[in-house]
């Protein structure tokens, strides 16, 4: 019972402590025989949540799967967390919208039970995330409205505000919300939220032309991240952050052993999405194929033709393209447009 108390007090610490300490908990629960009892179901749970920051869904896997189908009556704390984890694995192993839908009924089936606040911390975040990635935008609504009353005033609150503000085309408001994360002014639950927090504004600084910004928040989500063996932010980071960390962003200080295993990991193993626009973002790229001017696309979204330039510099910097034809056959690439057509026409550069 100790060693399995340490390790769920050690969650809120780097991932490797937890391991070890949540192993031995498993091992002494294995050899006495006692894999049925809520101290084993909590290790279980530990052991679960340090391999899905290691992007190790496979692993994740099993340590629900044996935790899983026990039975805990007077515990409905542990089957949530189960519930959440269950949903998160299936996501990671590439069934993202079963995944979606295994956190979304872990929280409904919860109901009002007496959750600890990180727990709630975690499933929102996860959950939400999820939604954000399925463009299931008044789902992740409902979460973030489900967290606020929970948890509010807390990182992970104001993470989700800004994730949903940055997803809808909202940068200014999105750096808003993160802006007294980053600055310590408000706390977190999870560890891993500030690192969340600093790739948000990384992402956000890229696609504004920031770079020297960028790095700065990368370089220190790499540190957090190295301490806390989290890889998973960083895999499921979009392209250009991605593009950034594979630069070297950190420089001499960086923990290079760390980015290597980052970059070692297939995106597709954590269920990653593709590249992530925002509706309008979608909208602008949908009329690039066509030899419309960027007034006439304008006219035709009734936007301003400096928003239509707005949306175009975030299209490039979310593709990694140079140029309209590049963007194009970037977007294609990653099936965000529809193949070439009898009406697309030859673009300029």
């Amino acid at each position: 019972q100790g060693l399995a108390t340490l390790g769920v007090l050690d969650a809120t610490d780097p991932h490797r402590r937890t391991t070890d300490v949540a192993r031995s908990a498993d091992d002494r629960a294995t050899s006495q025989g006692w894999q049925d009892s809520a101290w084993a179901v909590s290790t279980q749970i530990v052991l679960a949540v340090a391999a899905v920051m290691r992007c190790e869904p496979d692993a994740a896997h099993d340590h629900v799967e044996a935790a899983r189908h026990r039975e805990l009556p007077g515990h409905p704390q542990l089957t949530a967390a189960l519930g959440t984890l269950a949903g998160v694995v299936d996501h990671d192993l590439g069934d993202r919208l079963d995944g979606w839908r295994g956190m979304r009924l872990a929280r409904h089936q919860a109901g009002a039970l007496d959750l600890e606040d990180r727990q709630i911390a975690f499933a929102a975040l996860f959950e939400h995330a999820a939604a954000l990635d399925l463009e299931r935008h008044r789902d992740a609504a409902e979460v973030l409205r489900w967290a606020a009353a929970r948890i509010g005033g807390s990182g992970e609150v104001a993470l989700m505000h800004a994730r949903q503000d940055w997803a809808s085309g909202h940068g200014p408001t999105a750096r808003a919300h993160l802006t007294p994360l980053l600055e310590g002014r408000v706390g977190a639950l999870l560890p891993e939220t500030p690192l969340d927090a600093d790739l948000l504004d990384a992402e956000i600084a890229l696609t504004r032309g920031e770079r020297t910004i960028a790095r700065s928040r990368l370089d220190h989500a790499l540190a957090r991240g190295a301490d806390l063996d989290a890889l998973r932010p960083f895999v499921l980071a979009p392209a250009p952050v991605r593009r950034l960390l594979a630069e070297g962003a950190g420089g001499i200080g960086a923990p290079h052993g760390f980015v290597d295993r980052v970059l070692a990991v297939d995106p597709g193993v954590t269920g990653a999405p593709p590249t992530a626009l925002t509706d309008r973002e979608r909208a602008v790229l949908a009329l690039l194929p066509t030899q419309r001017s960027i007034h006439e696309i304008a006219d035709d979204l009734t936007v301003s033709p400096n928003t239509v330039k707005t949306h175009l510099r975030a299209i490039y910097t979310k593709l990694g393209a140079s140029s309209r034809r590049d963007a194009v056959v970037r977007a294609r690439h990653d099936h965000l447009l529809h193949a070439r057509s009898a009406g697309d026409l030859t673009l300029g550069g």
